[in-house]
């Protein structure tokens, strides 16, 4: 009896709760924001700030075209708006700005000015700038090739906490052709915290293995791309399978790597 009691308390106390939501009239009382108002607000908000010269909203308003983020997807106002604001110094834009040119995404493709605004936002101390700076003088992309260089910035990038500018930096001291900037030792630390990280990454098993050989610990090279390619053998291409039996290889004949 007291069970069916309580059950009635609650049927009636729900009961109260939900009836005045259920005759609310329409138009009264709880509503939804309309997004959509929201979002033009907000665009309005960003293009007068923008208009009036502020650089972060310049940024902000390339990243809503670039993204369709309250208006459609504009690669080409994206481009201006980023220029606009980088030309005044805004380390995101300058970043954003070389990725245009990277990609020829609102402009035509262009190495050398992606370089050069990548540049101008490591400069002023962008983490990712400064890898990417540190990557084209690497490869030699919009840029002479300089090992020197790649290092510097490699390092910059990585104390900021980029992994990618950590391993590229390890498989550098580890193969780098100039054996002035090698440095096997801090490669092998640099791959260890990485590779705590990751410890089943082939990326940077790959380059542990470059490490190890470099300071002559040739066995263990040889066990790291046992371990890499048994592994991944399935995952990763026919060229790359070959890539990493050659480096496999040249350890076993007490051979470091060196990049070409």
């Amino acid at each position: 009896m007291l069970e069916c009691r309580g059950r009635r308390f609650i049927a009636a106390l729900l009961f109260l709760i939900c009836v005045p939501v259920l005759f609310i009239e329409p138009g009264q009382g709880l509503s939804m924001p309309d997004s959509g108002e929201n979002d033009a607000e907000r665009v309005k908000a960003v293009e007068a700030r923008a208009e009036k010269g502020d650089p972060s909203a310049q940024f902000r308003l390339g990243e809503m075209y670039e993204y369709g983020e309250g208006v459609p997807e504009n690669a080409s106002l994206a481009f201006q708006w980023y220029s606009v604001s980088a030309e005044q110094g805004y380390a995101e834009a300058q970043y954003a700005l070389g990725a245009c040119y990277e990609l020829g995404e609102g402009t035509d493709k262009n190495e050398t000015l992606a370089f050069q605004w990548y540049g101008k936002a490591a400069e002023l101390g962008h983490a990712q700038a400064q890898f990417e700076v540190g990557s084209r003088y690497y490869a030699g992309e919009g840029v002479r090739k300089d090992y020197a260089e790649a290092l510097k910035w490699f390092e910059r990038a990585s104390s900021k906490g980029v992994r990618r500018a950590a391993h590229r930096m390890a498989s550098l001291l580890a193969t780098c052709p100039d054996g002035q900037l090698r440095d096997g030792k801090r490669a092998v630390a640099i791959m260890v915290d990485l590779t705590w990280t990751d410890p089943d990454s082939p990326a940077y098993l790959d380059t542990l293995a470059e490490a190890h050989a470099e300071t002559g610990r040739f066995d263990e090279a040889v066990y790291v791309m046992d371990r890499l390619i048994e592994d991944h053998c399935r995952c990763m291409t026919e060229a790359k399978r070959k890539e990493y039996e050659r480096k496999r290889g040249s350890y076993r004949e007490s051979k470091p790597w060196r990049k070409d």
